[in-house]
């Protein structure tokens, strides 16, 4: 990423090699390095969350599982607020208040898709491990977007 940001500092939209432009590849490298990391990363996701689920054992960890999966959607809503206030305090606090609302509705919706994506498959007859990650991705992608520009579009913050 540090050297995509520098070849993208040093070079200009009119830059060229071997009289092809450069802008265009950039977007290609860059989309190539988003879906290796979604490849990576969601799969990686799913196995602890799996993991751990099976790890679980009796019924008194459950309870404890419980209260981590809570205080780490806590930690990430008072993460989402943070970024929204220094958002505020940089630019406007009509965005700033824009983003920690978007980024906590997008939380709230991935612990949504997380859970009842997976059991939609399991009453479904179908092997959750197989699509799940595929869906709760794209659920919380769509959501996140949906959710950031309609916000901003509702409460008249433009460019």
């Amino acid at each position: 990423m540090v050297l995509g940001g520098i070849a993208g500092a040093l070079t200009e939209e009119s830059t060229r090699l071997f009289g092809l432009p450069l802008l265009p590849g950039y977007d290609l490298i860059g989309d190539l390095f988003i879906n290796a990391l979604k490849m990576v990363v969601v799969p990686l996701i799913t196995t602890a969350i799996i993991s751990g689920m099976v790890n679980v054992g009796d019924g008194d960890d459950l309870g404890r599982l419980g209260l981590k999966t809570v205080l780490f959607y806590l930690s990430t809503s008072l993460i989402a607020v943070l970024v929204g206030l220094a958002t505020g305090v940089i630019f406007t606090p009509l965005l700033g208040g824009v983003i920690a609302l978007a980024m906590v509705i997008n939380v709230v919706t991935a612990g949504l898709a997380g859970v009842l994506v997976p059991v939609a498959f399991e009453r479904l007859d179908q092997d959750p491990a197989v699509a799940s990650s595929v869906f709760v991705t794209m659920i919380t992608d769509s959501m996140g977007f949906f959710a950031f520009l309609g916000l901003a579009v509702a409460c008249g913050v433009t460019g």
